[in-house]
């Protein structure tokens, strides 16, 4: 009951103010930027909780796409000779990571893009409180999933084993979400196509693959069931 009252106080909010008046004042949210966060907060955490397939689903890519990475690289080493396969490594792993978060960021958005927009129209709330919220609520997912995604594949390259050395790699990657996500969501609220931005990342992402591919994984590095996945 508390839940399903604090999830719809911004939306009551359209029809009375507060303190019981029946008449909102054009143009002006009708309760305070810090109520206006926590609500938001509050209404961004309960839909993630009530989608737990999305969530599951995500780990699931973030950990075959770590397993597949790793695999491809497995035991690439630490010596001289292998520096290149290294640099393709973490060239896999930060542009892999990016492009999982802009996927998410950018089909999850699409959803609530229709909602935000009517009720920013409405000027239930600020436009600052709601992508704070939103973005402080998935700064906690975020960050799980960079952890999730680089753990498995950086002990199966063989880096490395200083856990100072893997904090530095996982903080990088906790990073490249980050920003990345905050990147796509602005993206995503100015284009209304997700496909669109989806096309164009894909595209972007396709031609950096293709530049670092024969260059930075030496086919010495690369295991023999591995070849026919490195033709694609």
């Amino acid at each position: 009951m508390r839940s399903q009252s604090t999830s719809t106080l911004i939306t009551s909010t359209i029809n009375i103010g507060i303190g019981g008046s029946e008449f909102v004042k054009p143009g002006v949210p009708q309760i305070s930027w810090k109520s206006q966060l926590k609500y938001l907060y509050h209404r961004t955490s309960l839909h993630i909780l009530r989608q737990p397939m999305n969530t599951i689903l995500r780990i699931a890519v973030n950990i075959s796409l770590s397993l597949y990475v790793g695999f491809l690289f497995y035991q690439t080493g630490r010596s001289q000779q292998s520096i290149y396969a290294r640099v393709g490594f973490l060239f896999f792993m930060t542009s892999i990571q990016a492009f999982v978060t802009t996927v998410g960021v950018v089909l999850t958005f699409a959803e609530e893009r229709a909602l935000f927009l009517r009720e920013k129209q409405k000027r239930i709330y600020d436009t600052s409180a709601y992508f704070i919220g939103r973005t402080i609520v998935d700064m906690g997912l975020q960050t799980v999933l960079a952890i999730i995604f680089g753990a498995f594949a950086y002990p199966m390259v063989g880096l490395q084993g200083s856990f100072k050395k893997f904090l530095q790699y996982t903080l990088c990657l906790i990073l490249i979400g980050q920003s990345t996500h905050s990147y796509a969501l602005i993206v995503a609220s100015v284009i209304p196509y997700q496909y669109v931005i989806l096309y164009l990342y894909l595209r972007l992402s396709s031609s950096l693959h293709l530049c670092y591919q024969s260059i930075c994984t030496p086919h010495t590095h690369i295991y023999m069931y591995m070849y026919p996945h490195t033709e694609l």
